[in-house]
This record gives C-alpha cells, structure tokens and sequence, in this order.
C-alpha cells in the first residue's frame, strides 16, 4: 500500500511487558509484523494491550493513512524537531 506506520514496542527487561497505550492511538486494525496477529483500535476509546516477551520487540503496522488529528499534529512536531523524546515516557 501507499500508507504505512509502524508502532515500534521494545522490552529490554528480564520479565515479560505488558504495554497498555490509550493516548494518541490510530483507531483501526493493526496488525504485527510479526505474528500476523490482529489488533483493532476502537475509535473514541482508542485502546490497545500488547505483552511484549523478556528481550523481546514488537512491530504492529497500520496500513492506512493516518487521521487521528492529535497523533498527526505530535508526528508533525516531533519530525519538525521541536520535541526531543528521550525517554518513554
């Protein structure tokens, strides 16, 4: 397709991670790059949990365009360099 993002989950511990992310999600399906497996966002509730193993990453892509208006305008200011992440939180 034209359109992809990917979401990009990383586990650097000893112990399984579970991920909970409710901010600035992309309601529809995503899907892991890794599994196939299949997660679908709910659009007004956007929630999603994905377990990540010890060690381990997970990949989930979104295969449309984007337009969840608060995520779009964190992408565009973080690709403008006016907000450094350093961490993940």
């Amino acid at each position: 397709g034209k359109n992809q993002s990917a979401l990009v989950l990383l586990n650097k511990g000893d112990k399984p991670a579970r991920f909970r992310l409710n901010k600035l999600m992309q309601p529809g399906e995503w899907r892991s790059a890794l599994s196939e497996q299949r997660y679908t966002v709910a659009a007004g509730h956007p929630k999603l949990k994905v377990t990540v193993p010890a060690h381990g990453v997970e990949v989930l892509l979104f295969e449309n365009a984007l337009t969840e208006p608060a995520l779009i305008e964190a992408l565009n200011r973080l690709q403008a360099g006016k907000v450094r992440r350093t961490s993940g939180e």
